[in-house]
């Protein structure tokens, strides 16, 4: 079984991300069907956090997890691929991460972490 949680805002820009959790060939289906041509490496057993650029030349930023049931390692491993997915967006946005940067980067992450959660306690009815 795959879920899909579509479209969930990153709190900070107009941006947003697509969270995934299940099998990784039913996510690779899933997105060859809406981005075709999309080839995405199965290096991870756990998550993976990567972007891809549709062809009206859109960033798609997608979040895959393996599993997700509210566990502490299930919450470590979603904060793990937010941390990729906040240091590639920012990056894209003209930031570096240093001194000077970092509270930009952590107040990215807490959003997209408590928006994330948010619509994984939604959808599951979990608090």
């Amino acid at each position: 079984m795959l879920k899909v949680f579509q479209n969930i805002p990153d709190g900070i820009y107009d941006g947003c991300f697509t969270l995934f959790i299940g099998e990784h060939d039913k996510m690779e289906k899933w997105l060859g069907k809406k981005y075709p041509g999309v080839s995405i490496s199965d290096d991870n057993n756990f998550g993976e956090s990567f972007a891809l650029e549709s062809k009206d030349k859109k960033i798609v930023n997608v979040i895959w997890l393996q599993k997700y049931n509210h566990s502490i390692s299930d919450q470590g491993v979603l904060v793990h691929e937010l941390l990729h997915f906040t240091i590639g967006e920012l990056k894209r946005r003209g930031f570096s991460l240093n001194s000077g940067s970092e509270e930009a980067y952590t107040y990215f992450l807490e959003s997209v972490y408590k928006n994330a959660l948010e619509r994984l306690n939604k959808k599951t009815n979990k608090q």
